[in-house]
């Protein structure tokens, strides 16, 4: 990952990218990044008394200006998925524990559907079977233990343990015609947390916007992160062809009502970075997560960690992520935790054995 900060394009060693980013952006607006970063250091280490407050508070208590916590702002938008200013100061070093050492990225060979392929091919291989097309319509609760799922064409699939990756929420709903009280459990989990919003754009174009696959961009309106997955996997668009991926936040995350605007906002970033690109690039896409498909369903420092909410039923994904995991790091961390739980056999009394052990950077995925 690199940084784009005022144009300047910084942190490309391979070590060193937040000193870069807070060096660079403390340059341009005269603090001292050697005391932000001291800062940055010693909460690590331990604590900060303050840090239930917001993100851009803290850094500015600790001798940020301006840009570098416009910097560290699109930082948080583009792995934490939020406005810095609806993070606390905790959250982020939370984040900044859990990922280190994990910067860099990668691409999966023709592209991320061999996970999914990868996947399924263990299942079958160890005598699973892989129904496509199958929406659970309900699950089926027998004496208040969940006991399998009813699936849209009336099928019925029974199971010792059910697990449930769809969110709080939609969890809840296919609860609801079985077991109310188990149901308004659900419903009670997911009034706890809140969903991150966010827009995604592909465009294609001959030549590179930049020639990083990964560059943080600051001081935009919306736009936090481009990706040019075909300057190290060329193979996911047709020869002499690029794909670039721009993300964003939106101004605020507890407000989703206006998409059509936020793009709006989107693509004039665009229009910023990429300069004429609409006459030598292509829109392939655009795409709004919110409601029940968002980006996060859950937002840092808000995370549930009760798994087993009722006897039967484990919950994983990021609605359930330990706390400072992002994306899809912080999925398959809620997975190994409910498979723990799972073989510990705490599915049958709904009891969470890694609630309250699930601390961040401490455990390797």
């Amino acid at each position: 990952t690199v940084y784009s900060v005022q144009g300047r394009l910084v942190g490309t060693g391979r070590r060193g990218g937040l000193r870069a980013l807070v060096g660079t952006a403390a340059e341009i607006d005269g603090s001292e990044a050697d005391a932000v970063l001291t800062s940055l250091r010693d909460a690590l280490a331990s604590p900060p008394p303050n840090g239930d407050v917001p993100l851009p508070e803290w850094l500015a208590s600790a001798g940020s200006g301006p840009v570098v916590v416009a910097a560290v702002h699109a930082l948080v938008q583009a792995f934490m998925g939020l406005n810095a200013a609806e993070v606390t100061a905790t959250a982020f070093l939370d984040y900044l524990r859990a990922t280190a050492g994990r910067g860099r990225h990668g691409i999966p060979p023709a592209g991320s559907r061999s996970l999914a392929d990868n996947l399924a091919d263990f299942v079958t291989s160890h005598g699973g079977e892989v129904r496509l097309g199958s929406a659970a319509r309900s699950l089926v609760v027998e004496d208040g233990r969940v006991v399998g799922a009813e699936l849209a064409g009336g099928d019925r699939l029974r199971a010792d343990v059910l697990v449930s990756d769809v969110g709080l929420g939609a969890t809840a709903k296919l609860l609801a015609q079985d077991d109310a009280e188990a149901a308004a459990r659900m419903r009670g989990l997911a009034d706890t947390v809140s969903a991150a919003p966010g827009i995604t754009c592909f465009v294609a174009s001959r030549e590179p916007f930049f020639d990083h696959p990964v560059v943080v961009v600051t001081g935009t309106r919306r736009v936090c992160l481009v990706t040019t997955p075909t300057l190290v996997a060329p193979e996911l668009a047709p020869p002499g062809w690029h794909v670039t991926e721009s993300i964003s936040t939106f101004a605020s995350s507890e407000d989703d009502s206006d998409p059509k605007g936020e793009l709006a906002e989107h693509l004039a970033d665009l229009d910023d970075l990429f300069g004429d690109w609409r006459s030598h690039g292509r829109l392939l896409q655009s795409a709004t997560y919110r409601g029940e498909w968002p980006v996060y369903r859950s937002w840092p420092g808000t995370d549930p960690t009760e798994r087993f909410p009722v006897p039967g039923l484990a919950l994983v994904g990021d609605a359930v992520k330990p706390p400072g995991w992002p994306g899809t790091g912080a999925s398959a961390e809620s997975a190994r935790f409910a498979v723990e739980g799972i073989l510990g056999g705490h599915d049958e009394t709904a009891r969470d054995p890694v609630a309250d052990t699930a601390v961040s950077g401490t455990r390797e995925g």
